[in-house]
């Protein structure tokens, strides 16, 4: 169907961190991305997750588009935008 699917959801590392986490999913099911938000908002959420310590990579989805994940709060800091346009 040519389709490929990226959701969000809250991220349990194996040291037991909580991460607001977004993944991607390529039209042959795999993962072809994940990214922990780095750029949390406000005293709730920096008391509910931790930051995830990089920007996600650049990858393709259907039809060789490619692609990065941000999560919310983390377009308002356009250093993060930046450095991902620039990588492609």
């Amino acid at each position: 169907h040519h389709l490929a699917i990226v959701l969000g959801f809250f991220e349990r590392s194996a040291n037991g961190q909580l991460y607001n986490s977004a993944l991607a999913v390529d039209e042959d099911g795999r993962l072809a991305a994940l990214y922990r938000k780095t750029h949390l908002f406000g005293s709730a959420e920096k008391a509910a997750f931790s930051p995830g310590e990089r920007l996600g990579p650049i990858f393709e989805l259907v039809g060789g588009v490619r692609c990065a994940l941000l999560i919310c709060y983390d377009i308002e800091f356009p250093e993060a935008v930046r450095s991902l346009a620039l990588a492609g």
